[in-house]
């Protein structure tokens, strides 16, 4: 029996819906990816559990996307990136107006309305020293970028490695969220993923997506995309979603244990009731 959507996945989906719009108007490509990939293949549609709405866009398309959006998007929607100092988030945004629903995962309380991520896709050098060199200069700008929104973003209770609790400390004391220009920082980033371009490249990657150096796969993978289901609609997936997926979860037809599901804690604003 197919689950019932809870409020905001149906705001998500109606705001994919007009991604695709707009992507299938001006011919440009797109993957669902990540939880969405997962969900498009186990469950047709959204993880149950799931908050969120994952795509992906080469860095061609997704540069066309940015400058076509603001005069294509209904009223009811903004676009909203990196590139300005009030986004908060490593990756860009369509958002509703609506507001609604509070992001719960860090130290600030964040009112926003449903949304759905954009990710671009970029190459990645060849395994070797200049990938290592590439990754470890990467993440050291993400790093950076997210303390820039220190009490926006972190979630401070969350396990980590060692090297990054110690990080997380240091910003804490410092507040060097005070000193840090979010936007110099992601024009650093976007130099720096470009100099690779997905086109000619045999490997791409999100950089900016939660799995870290399991986001690296060949890019032959992506391919031109397949159709998959999702809920009442289709979407653009992988063309090699099989290995993709099994590189990001492992067993990805198994259900996870319940402590095993990582959540957003996202909660509606006049109820306050868990959606993630």
């Amino acid at each position: 029996m197919k689950n019932e959507l809870s409020e905001l996945q149906q705001q998500e989906l109606s705001i994919l819906k007009e991604f695709q719009s707009i992507c299938h108007k001006y011919g440009l490509k797109y993957f669902v990816v990540a939880g969405s990939m997962l969900g498009a293949i186990r469950h047709n549609g959204f993880i149950p559990w799931d908050d969120d709405i994952d795509v992906a866009m080469p860095r061609k398309d997704y540069d066309r996307f940015l400058k076509i959006a603001p005069s294509e998007l209904s009223s009811s929607l903004y676009l909203s990136t990196p590139r300005e100092k009030s986004h908060i988030l490593i990756v860009t945004n369509i958002i509703s107006r609506k507001g609604g629903f509070v992001l719960n995962n860090a130290e600030k309380k964040i009112h926003t309305g449903a949304w759905i991520d954009i990710m671009v896709i970029d190459g990645v050098p060849k395994p070797g020293l200049k990938r290592s060199l590439h990754w470890y200069r990467y993440l050291c700008l993400r790093a950076l970028f997210q303390m820039s929104h220190f009490n926006e973003v972190v979630d401070q209770k969350r396990k980590r490695p060692f090297v990054e609790r110690i990080i997380i400390k240091i910003a804490k004391v410092t507040r060097m969220q005070r000193i840090l220009n979010p936007v110099k920082i992601n024009n650093r980033m976007e130099k720096l993923l470009r100099s690779v371009p997905y086109g000619t490249s045999q490997f791409a990657a999100t950089y900016c997506g939660i799995y870290r150096k399991k986001e690296i796969v060949p890019r032959k993978w992506y391919g031109k995309g397949c159709r998959y289901v999702f809920e009442d609609t289709y979407v653009n997936g992988l063309s090699n979603a099989d290995k993709y997926l099994k590189q990001l979860y492992g067993d990805y037809m198994k259900i996870p244990k319940k402590e095993d599901i990582r959540e957003h804690n996202v909660t509606e604003e006049k109820n306050e009731i868990v959606n993630s």
